[in-house]
């Protein structure tokens, strides 16, 4: 008999599962993309059905490629953040379809709560955006229909083990991430939820990461769910970031870089968010994080829609020279250090003799910068130099892009062999809860080194910033328009 953990990664674009043995391997793996709906300009969509059909037809694909006598100790589930769902209590099914992360739609929501910015951040260190969920939810109730009575609502994690146990529960980490919880206090926050209109009553119970969330039932097997965590901690907690001032950075779609901070509750400046690192039965930290809305989305964009490269191996022994050109990836605002939501995205810097490959470049180190600003403002926040830099995503499996982004931060970069971070820290937090050691199941994969002479490195980062300023000052004219 063999013994396996499923974990499950519910990302922005795929859910994938993942069958893994008790010593960090992964025996066997699966996964279905979504629709990605864009019904107006700067809306986002998900068909939460469709997320919820895609992950059971991943869970049976796997149990069927194990022995009936084997055994499986536990489903562990992360998730993408703040992507917000309502269901009916009744029929169990979506009302709407899920607002994604990205969705810009509550733009005019956030800028009439301007006056209650102060005191939101003070209780949930996270500003009034359209990124987090409580605007998101705002807008939902307004186009249903449905008595408050016979709604539910939850991020991702909540709807997934609605649909999975049954339960209406959420973890603290994902709690945290919606405008509706007091980071101190650890709780919903009556204030907060007169301020956004929000019912406590459509909300669900929030629970350690490694609380009790219920079981389910698959193909004749009754399996526990075992731990619950946002996507990006999950990736702080596969990185062991466990040490005052360990940074990881997550790069997908956007990215999150986020600063173990221990006991010390984030400082309300510079653009950094407070988050919640963990929270567990033994365990908790909190961490600073600052948001880059658009990192691989960049790639995605230069490949599938411009079409200037066809496949993400042709990236990975490019000259990082864009000669000249700079591309800010605004496609949904700005995120760390300026919380811009109207600032465009822009390439600069073209001539004749520029090239497409300049511009995939560009593309590729506009990665590299927003990382940069976000670990200064990291640094600049909780006055703490970054201890150890750590990345993950499929970003970070680029040595030309990780070789750059250590030369322009000026400090090693770790990447480790894992690629799953995501599903690996939710599955490491899962092992623990049933008393596994798990100190030795990350391996170290490549540390580059900064090999860039100060004077060059000074000269990006300068173009960099002016190229940002342009942004930011076009923004700053047309909201005043």
């Amino acid at each position: 008999m063999k013994t396996y953990v499923i974990s499950i990664d519910q990302s922005t674009t795929s859910t994938k599962v993942f069958l893994m043995d008790t010593k960090g391997n992964i025996i066997k793996e699966t996964a279905k993309k979504h629709k990605q709906i864009y019904p107006e300009n700067g809306w986002v969509e998900h068909d939460a059905m469709e997320i919820y059909q895609n992950m059971m037809d991943c869970l049976h694909q796997i149990l069927h490629t194990i022995n009936q006598e084997d055994e499986v100790l536990g489903i562990c589930l992360t998730n993408q953040r703040e992507t917000t769902v309502i269901w009916d209590m009744d029929s169990g099914l979506p009302l709407y379809h899920a607002i994604v992360w990205q969705c810009r739609r509550t733009i005019p929501i956030c800028e009439s709560l301007k006056a209650y910015e102060t005191i939101v951040e003070e209780k949930t260190g996270l500003k009034i955006d359209p990124y987090f969920s409580a605007t998101k939810l705002k807008w939902l109730l307004n186009h249903v229909d449905t008595p408050v009575e016979k709604i539910m609502a939850g991020t991702m994690d909540s709807w997934l083990l609605y649909k999975l146990c049954g339960k209406h529960v959420c973890d603290h980490t994902n709690a945290s991430r919606t405008l509706l919880y007091h980071l101190k206090d650890k709780k919903w926050d009556d204030e907060l939820l007169k301020i956004f209109d929000i019912p406590k009553c459509i909300l669900p119970e929030i629970v350690y990461s490694d609380g009790n969330f219920g079981s389910v039932e698959i193909d004749g097997r009754v399996i526990p769910i075992l731990s619950v965590i946002g996507d990006s901690q999950s990736a702080l907690y596969a990185h062991q970031a466990f040490k005052l001032g360990d940074v990881k950075v997550t790069m997908g779609t956007g990215s999150s870089v986020m600063m173990n901070l221990g006991k010390q509750l984030p400082e309300h400046h510079g653009g950094v968010v407070g988050a919640l690192a963990y929270h567990t039965t033994k365990k908790d930290a909190y961490a600073g994080e600052a948001i880059i809305n658009a990192s691989a989305d960049t790639l995605n964009w230069l490949r599938d829609d411009l079409g200037l490269y066809e496949k993400d191996q042709m990236l990975n022994d490019i000259s990082m020279n864009a000669h000249g050109v700079y591309l800010v990836p605004a496609f949904v605002g700005l995120g760390i250090p300026y919380w811009m939501s109207r600032a465009k995205a822009c390439i600069s810097g073209i001539s004749r003799n520029t090239t497409k490959t300049d511009i995939v470049v560009a593309g590729m180190q506009s990665i590299a910068y927003q990382i940069y600003d976000a670990i200064c403002a990291l640094e600049e926040n909780a006055d703490i130099s970054a201890t150890r830099i750590s990345a993950d995503g499929g970003a970070s499996k680029n040595p030309a892009l990780m070789q750059f982004l250590a030369d322009i931060c000026d400090k090693d970069i770790i990447t480790y062999k894992q690629s799953a971070f995501s599903a690996f820290g939710v599955y490491l937090l899962g092992l623990q809860k049933l008393g596994y050691a798990c100190d030795d199941l990350q391996k170290i994969d490549q540390i580059y080194h900064p090999k860039m002479d100060k004077e060059t490195r000074m000269r990006y980062i300068e173009g960099w910033k002016q190229e940002v300023d342009v942004v930011v000052y076009d923004a700053d004219k047309r909201g005043a328009l």
